[in-house]
């Protein structure tokens, strides 16, 4: 087994860059995590891979979201780095083992970022999860939104 954690450090949040696309994940928890943060604090690290000087966030979309609209917020916040050999990889690091089941992909927000990544979804465990409910922002949620398992939390 590799070991892909490459560091841990204090960044500058609001410069991590998107890795999904911006509605790739169903809002629904948003309330939660914003009452999680007032309530614990930043208790969890983004997670990022870096490339070309930028830093990509493999973890943390929502949670940088909640947090811009927040007050009192620390410029610089921890960022685990995670070992990948491109975009590609990373991609499909975040498919995989960072997707949780409260927080799904948008079915065809994921097929898309599959396809433009060029990404075989053989390589990738992807299991079909019926979805109830509306989308965060008010929109209509598709009824069959895809989870990829966690890997410590099945």
């Amino acid at each position: 087994m590799e070991n892909r954690i490459l560091k841990t450090e204090l960044i500058p949040w609001r410069k991590l860059e998107p890795l999904q696309p911006e509605n790739a994940k169903i809002k629904s928890n948003k309330s939660y995590l914003s009452e999680s943060l007032l309530k614990y604090g930043f208790s969890m690290p983004f997670y990022g891979w870096e490339s070309k000087g930028k830093i990509y966030a493999i973890d943390g979309h929502i949670r940088k979201e909640v947090l811009s609209e927040m007050d009192d917020v620390p410029e610089m916040l921890p960022c685990t780095f995670i070992k990948a050999k491109n975009r590609k990889e990373a991609i499909k690091i975040l498919i995989e083992v960072f997707n949780q089941k409260h927080n799904k992909f948008d079915s065809e927000i994921l097929a898309e970022m599959i396809e433009i990544e060029d990404i075989d979804v053989t390589e990738i465990n992807i299991e079909s999860v019926h979805v109830d409910g509306e989308r965060g922002e008010g929109k209509k949620e598709n009824k069959n939104a895809f989870f990829v398992p966690d890997c410590l939390y099945p």
